[in-house]
């Protein structure tokens, strides 16, 4: 348990296959700051008041806790009612995160609704000074300006032990709270396989990823994501999502 000081908490959440789990990376690499290596959910069903009664022991000098959980999203007006919590959302162009879900194995409705909802419940709260968003594409375009950007609305160093991305530096992520993964969504080795998949994921330098849909979607579920997620599409600025049908591979994903 803390003690009675109150620790300031930042939760990373959005859409699922946005780039949460390489921003927990980022900051648990940082002096100072103490990540969460798990999903907790937690917000979910108690408030941050309550969060804060579960946290462990925390090593000294901790100046920030943060925890990753997507669908905290959910829980955003927890988060900015309480004065020492902010969110940092992720945010990614949908026709990427949806192909990435396609591979794991999501059906595409699903895919498609799960980006729709996540999205549409963070930008209910964009106008709060709790919230902070980072694109995804920026993150692994422009990783230098971007860290030292985040760096200086946290005050935090986060360029120091993340430029590189050095595996000696990385955290590791047990999982725990994230409930058992059907092999089907992994292929076919389950939960173990989805752990080893994060805690890779988590140690790879930061890199371009942008554009990973061609060859990962067909035409016509690229078609119906564009029909589905338009307001969507709008509201975050992914306009050049418009223009993937005429560019489109004629060739069906392997």
């Amino acid at each position: 348990m803390v003690g009675e000081k109150e620790i300031n908490l930042l939760f990373i959440c959005g859409s699922p296959h946005s780039g949460t789990s390489l921003l927990l990376s980022i900051f648990g690499s940082t002096p100072g700051v103490a990540a969460l290596t798990n999903e907790t959910g937690l917000l979910l069903k108690m408030s941050v008041q309550e969060f804060r009664s579960q946290l462990p022991r925390l090593p000294q000098p901790t100046e920030l806790v943060v925890e990753k959980t997507p669908a905290h999203v959910f829980a955003l007006e927890k988060i900015c009612c309480d004065p020492q919590s902010k969110a940092l959302i992720t945010v990614r162009n949908p026709v990427d995160v949806v192909a990435s879900m396609r591979k794991r194995g999501i059906a595409l409705n699903e895919a498609i609704d799960t980006y729709y909802s996540f999205n549409k419940e963070w930008l209910r709260f964009e106008s709060s000074d709790s919230i902070y968003v980072q694109r995804y594409e920026e993150l692994t375009e422009k990783p230098h300006r971007c860290l030292k950007k985040l760096s200086e609305q946290f005050g935090l160093n986060l360029i120091t032990g993340n430029a590189t991305r050095l595996d000696s530096q990385q955290i590791y992520f047990s999982g725990h709270g994230l409930g058992p993964v059907p092999g089907e969504l992994t292929n076919g080795l389950g939960h173990r396989n989805h752990l080893a998949l994060r805690n890779h994921q988590m140690k790879q330098p930061i890199k371009r990823m942008n554009g990973e849909w061609r060859g990962r979607i067909s035409k016509e579920e690229l078609s119906l994501t564009l029909s589905k997620l338009r307001p969507i599409i709008l509201r975050l600025g992914y306009h050049e999502c418009f223009d993937y049908p005429a560019t489109f591979d004629a060739c069906d994903p392997q």
